[in-house]
């Protein structure tokens, strides 16, 4: 009786610590390995929090939530705007309006996640920012990157 119970306690502890150490690796350990620094830019109504990359089968993917700074449920107006800044500092991609979503209509924060279109170089910035309803008016209707050196080519 006390093996059994040994062995399934063992077997918990090496369970729990196999979990920790996967979580803590897909989570930060990308801005981490890679040296990505990931910049928020709140506005005045909302807050951006748990902001970070994970890895999938399809490429890097930016998760965040967006919170409203006064509490409150219902939605949350504006929109995400996305910035891929090289080590340089030069601007390389951005998205405007990407997709956020509550859980449900009593949920106080929304999701959003974003795929990343390029590998990512040391010393990459991603810039997460949150414009207010009205603050201005976006490109695009719905998230779609854009690469910004052929937008700026385009002009001329």
């Amino acid at each position: 009786m006390k093996k059994q119970i040994r062995k399934i306690t063992i077997t918990m502890i090496l369970l729990s610590a196999v979990v920790l150490l996967a979580g803590c690796a897909t989570s930060e350990g990308l801005v981490q390995q890679k040296e990505v620094k990931l910049k928020k830019i709140d506005s005045r109504s909302v807050h951006i929090r748990n902001t970070y990359l994970r890895s999938t089968k399809d490429g890097i993917v930016l998760h965040g939530e967006l919170t409203r700074r006064l509490q409150g449920r219902g939605h949350i107006p504006g929109h995400v705007y996305v910035a891929l800044i090289g080590p340089d500092g030069k601007m390389i991609k951005e998205a405007d309006n990407v997709d956020y979503m509550r859980k449900s209509v009593n949920s106080r924060y929304a999701k959003f996640n974003l795929p990343i279109p390029e590998p990512l170089v040391e010393g990459s910035t991603i810039q997460v920012t949150h414009h207010d309803l009205g603050s201005h008016m976006s490109d695009s209707a719905k998230s779609s990157w854009r690469d910004v050196n052929a937008a700026e080519l385009n002009k001329d």
